[in-house]
């Protein structure tokens, strides 16, 4: 119980709630950037109405998780609503979002932090633990992208 007291620090253990959304874009020279910098990948076409639904439209689920993509859906349903989150990339346990609108200072993105750190089991870098406050600096250190992995 202390490793979770501590990975959820500053928060107890009610969720704080959903993180307000973000109204404030990147410019888009960094975003531009941020997707440069990324290695070639292959594009997948779905027919879907908004990104969020391509997952469960191709039967996608994280590893660990039930056989259908929905949950994961709408969160990302949620975060494309409230930071402009689209989904950039899919794996076998891992996705990643490209964010143009991410939170702004420490408070907003300690509460999306939570809402991560709830979504999947591993945040920013596959095969690491996070906690709360790590998951924090990488929203205030690198905001354009986020990665989610289930092992």
């Amino acid at each position: 119980m202390a490793f979770i007291d501590a990975a959820i620090a500053p928060f107890s253990r009610q969720f704080p709630g959903l993180a307000p959304a973000s109204e404030q874009q990147l410019d888009p020279g960094h975003l531009g950037d941020v997707l440069g910098s990324l290695p070639a990948a292959r594009i997948g076409l779905v027919p879907a109405m908004r990104p969020a639904d391509v997952l469960p439209l191709i039967g996608w689920a994280p590893s660990d998780w039930s056989a259908s993509a929905l949950a994961v859906a709408a969160v990302l349903r949620s975060w494309e609503e409230r930071f402009g989150a689209r989904l950039l990339e899919v794996g076998f346990a891992e996705i990643r979002l490209l964010v143009q609108r991410p939170p702004r200072g420490l408070d907003a993105a300690r509460r999306v932090a939570a809402e991560h750190y709830a979504f999947a089991d591993e945040c920013g870098e596959c095969g690491a633990i996070s906690y709360v406050a790590q998951i924090t600096a990488s929203l205030l250190n690198q905001p354009a992208v986020w990665q989610f992995c289930w092992d």
